[in-house]
């Protein structure tokens, strides 16, 4: 397996896997094109002879030492193999050289698999979003301090 920075070349790869895996909430090929190429932000994909296995997109802003976990995704046939971990590591080693006190994102308060893998790497809940999506589902911010 072999950790990378994605280009724009991934793109086409990258919206098929938002598609593939998850059933909501993705983003679609315009945003994800512009987090590539025009965005404050960085992307990782996990390669496994040429295929990617999973990926990750943490958001950077200037004015405050928080990185925003945009994005962090594993293909269903590579999970529980460690890459969302080594995907997040990397990203949480990167806001420590960008100066950032603390990591954050955004779930869904029903995500059964994702809220305790965060919360084994360290990650809070700080706050609950009634009605955060566009269905109205509920969201928890988590924040991991560095």
């Amino acid at each position: 397996m072999k950790l990378r920075k994605a280009t724009i070349g991934d793109l086409d790869t990258l919206t098929h896997l938002e598609d593939v895996v998850f059933d909501q909430y993705r983003y679609t090929r315009s945003q994800l094109k512009h987090l590539l190429t025009r965005a404050k932000a960085t992307t990782y994909v996990m390669e496994d002879g040429g295929e990617i296995a999973g990926w990750a997109i943490m958001l950077w802003k200037k004015s405050v030492k928080v990185g925003r976990l945009y994005s962090l995704g594993v293909r269903a046939d590579y999970r529980r193999r460690g890459i969302a971990n080594e995907l997040l590591g990397r990203l949480e080693k990167d806001a420590k050289a960008r100066g950032c006190d603390r990591v954050s994102l955004e779930t869904q308060a029903s995500n059964a698999d994702g809220r305790p893998f965060y919360s084994k790497r360290g990650y809070t809940v700080v706050e609950t979003m009634q009605g955060y999506f566009v269905d109205g589902a509920d969201a928890v911010r988590m924040m991991k301090w560095l």
